[in-house]
């Protein structure tokens, strides 16, 4: 595991996400000490901004821990990280988001705080990681498109959503994108990205393989 803090992609992702989450909480501790003209102006911007760092770096950490420990699991069956990575990273964000909000919940001393801390942090994390796997997938069907590689028909089953919301969520992000992307260039691939989609190539081919043999079984029962 200790591939969370040596790996560049892992760690990057701790630190960076944890100033994130450091600049999002003083801000807020900004505007909460305006709003309540709340004197000397730093002290709700560095507690806040401090709470929310470490909350964050908590969570990403943790996050990063049980992603790896799932790629180990699927690695003893012969999978690749790329074929379960949108449930793996379901599972680590909301096992990391319930676990976070827990402790948190439960030092801010008030009596339920661990049980809504658990239920609001695991929500959200489990909303903005199937937001992010949606996004993620439309920009990548983006990619696809353009270099004429043929995607899956049936989505719904692969991302986990009902057809309808499937119909529903894909036609906001169209009109999304439409609205406000539309000027965006599509950005060069990363190492990581271009092996995913190589992936999925492949898994392409060896099914159209595996059609063909048995097309061919099939031919040669009927001539004999």
């Amino acid at each position: 595991m200790a591939e969370v803090f040596t790996e560049k992609g892992s760690r990057d992702l701790i630190i960076y996400g944890s100033l994130v989450c450091t600049v999002a909480g003083g801000v807020i501790g900004s505007s909460y000490a305006i709003l309540t003209n709340f004197k000397p102006l730093r002290v709700p911007a560095i507690r806040m901004g401090f709470s929310w760092g470490l909350a964050g770096f908590t969570f990403l950490t943790l996050r990063q821990f049980i992603l790896k420990g799932e790629h180990q699991k699927i690695a003893k069956y012969g999978l690749k990280p790329s074929q379960t990575k949108d449930s793996d990273e379901l599972y680590s964000s909301c096992s990391s988001g319930i676990i976070t909000g827990g402790i948190f919940g439960a030092l801010s001393g008030t009596r339920f705080g661990a049980l809504t801390g658990t239920a609001i942090l695991g929500t959200t994390s489990y909303v903005l990681q199937k937001m992010y796997t949606k996004f993620n997938r439309y920009r990548q069907s983006i990619i696809l498109d353009q270099m004429g590689i043929q995607q899956p028909k049936n989505n719904s089953e692969i991302s986990g959503f009902s057809a309808s919301s499937e119909k529903i969520f894909s036609k906001l992000q169209s009109e999304f994108y439409k609205k406000y992307f539309s000027w965006v260039p599509i950005k060069s691939l990363t190492h990581d990205e271009y092996m995913e989609i190589l992936n999925i190539r492949e898994e392409e081919i060896l099914t159209r393989l595996h059609q063909i043999e048995k097309e061919l079984e099939s031919l040669n029962e009927h001539i004999n």
